[in-house]
Formats: structure tokens, C-alpha cells, sequence
């Protein structure tokens, strides 16, 4: 099976009727059409996250750390599909959310 769509998008996910002051973010996973998400286990307020850049803006140690975590998640997707593409195995949301837990 081949993969024709594979999107890694991270977005802060609002709570109706809950007014926080930070927002946690979660990782959109989409591979041929089925998703996930899964949660960071990272915050950021809603006014510091640049939905276009899909990261934190301002250059505070907090930030700098929330983005690097970011980019290390986004990385480790990456990984565990290269690994399921080597190893032969369809590349699957189940099969990568296994690898990352």
C-alpha cells in the first residue's frame, strides 16, 4: 500500500466553556485520509502560537524549549515512518502512534 498523504500538523486545542491561560497542543497525525491526535503534554498561550508556522513565537528560553520539543516530535514521526518504509510495512497512523509509545 502506498502512502499518498502524510501531514504532521500541530495546533492548540480550545476546550468550550473552559477559559485557560495556556492551551495544550496537540499533533495532528493524517495518513491517507485517517488521523489522530495526540496530545504534547505541552502548553502555550493562545496569543504566542503562530498557526501559519505551526509553533510558538517570541524568542524566551520557554519558548525556544516548547519549539525545539516540537520540532524533536516532528522529527520521531518522521523516523517512525522511515521505519515502517524499510522495514516493508504499510505506513499506517496506528503503526506510527505504536512505534511512538
Amino acid at each position: 500500500m502506498t502512502t499518498k498523504s502524510f501531514v504532521i500538523h500541530f495546533h492548540l486545542k480550545k476546550r468550550t466553556g473552559v477559559e485557560q491561560a495556556k492551551l495544550p497542543v496537540y499533533l495532528r497525525l493524517t495518513i491517507n485520509g485517517e488521523r489522530c491526535e495526540i496530545h504534547t503534554h505541552q502548553h502555550c498561550e493562545l496569543s504566542r502560537w503562530n498557526k501559519q508556522a505551526q509553533r510558538a513565537k517570541g524568542t524566551t528560553e520557554q519558548i525556544r524549549t516548547l519549539n525545539a520539543y516540537l520540532d524533536a516530535l516532528e522529527r520521531d514521526v518522521q523516523s517512525a515512518r522511515l521505519k515502517l518504509t524499510e522495514l516493508g510495512l504499510p505506513v499506517t497512523v496506528s503503526g506510527i502512534t505504536k512505534i511512538l509509545t
